[in-house]
């Protein structure tokens, strides 16, 4: 176990960004706050098109750097979509554009018109495909609030990759596989398309176990729990998997794969271990001790969509009991 949490650790990439969903910021008053400009977060949303914009929104010092990325799926780009960000803020030239929003006063705009990439990007750690149109680096000119607004006449799904520094908070990481499922829709996927992988695991893993575990089965509640969250383990590698089979279609797939490989595979190892511990299963504060660490290494690595994790906690700590009681 400490192997594959080193492991873990290794395979983090430097691209990865604390992901947001937003919604409802389409207006500089109801602009999306970012706490930390520097840190690295990336944002997801759908802008409805026509006159809608989508507000950013962060406090910055004189000389500090504004960087930002913006892409888009390639559900979208395929529809045309190729949106334009604007800064907003003190100290920016003011270049008299047309556009469909107010502007705070006091504040200055700039336009940045970009174009679709011609090749996707393929993002490993999560993973997802992007078209990248805007890449921007440069200093603030003058300390105080400044504005990112995104914006098109077309409708689409567009990502804002905001901030430099790699970091995590433990919610964040904790957070990550339900990010991943919202990501994947927000790509256009269906959510049949999404779940399937990992609902197909479950159904025959429980069809297999409940044929060659007869007579025992899963008659004790803890046995049962831990046997479901490690099929939930498998298949979340199952999930991870057939997101790489979506990507394939829109991009090459390079080196970077193998770090999302190493992310499918931790969890079915995890699973694995979970389905032996589950068949030999026994109420020793041992097999307990294993339950639970299984469990917590499955929150760390992103295993079973925080439920498997949680299935597995609670197995560790039930009093032995039979399920039909």
């Amino acid at each position: 176990m400490p192997l594959i949490l080193l492991l873990a650790m290794i395979v983090v990439p430097v691209s990865a960004h604390s992901p947001i969903i937003a919604g409802g910021n389409d207006s500089p008053d109801r602009a999306v706050m970012i706490d930390d400009p520097a840190k690295s977060w990336a944002v997801f949303s759908y802008l409805p098109g026509g006159a809608a914009a989508h507000f950013y929104k962060f406090e910055i010092n004189e000389g500090g750097r504004i960087y930002f990325t913006l892409q888009i799926s390639p559900e979208s780009k395929e529809s045309g979509f190729s949106p334009l960000i604007a800064i907003i803020g003190p100290g920016v030239p003011d270049r008299m554009e047309t556009l469909p929003f107010e502007v705070p006063e006091g504040s200055g705009v700039l336009v940045i018109e970009g174009t679709p990439a011609d090749s996707a990007y393929y993002e490993g750690f999560t993973p997802t495909v992007f078209y990248k149109v805007v890449s921007y680096s440069s200093e603030a000119p003058a300390t105080g609030t400044y504005y990112l607004a995104v914006f098109d006449e077309i409708p689409g799904s567009y990502s804002l990759a905001i901030g430099y520094k790699e970091e995590f908070t433990p919610y964040e990481w904790v957070t990550i596989p339900i990010n991943q499922i919202l990501i994947y829709l927000w790509s256009g996927q269906s959510p049949l398309a999404v779940l399937a992988p990992m609902a197909i695991v479950v159904a025959i893993g429980l069809l297999f176990i409940l044929w060659k575990w007869r007579p025992t089965g899963l008659g004790r509640l803890p046995k049962a729990l831990t046997a479901v969250a490690s099929l939930l383990y498998i298949g979340t590698g199952a999930t991870i998997l057939n997101q790489v089979a979506y990507a394939s279609r829109w991009a090459e797939l390079g080196p970077e794969v193998g770090i999302t490989l190493v992310f499918a595979g931790l969890p079915v190892i995890l699973g694995i271990a979970a389905l032996r511990k589950a068949q030999n299963w026994n109420p020793s504060t041992r097999t307990r001790l294993s339950i639970f660490a299984l469990g917590v290494l499955g929150v760390l690595l992103w295993a079973g969509v925080l439920v498997g994790p949680s299935m597995m906690v609670v197995a560790s700590i039930l009093p032995r009991r039979s399920v039909n009681h």
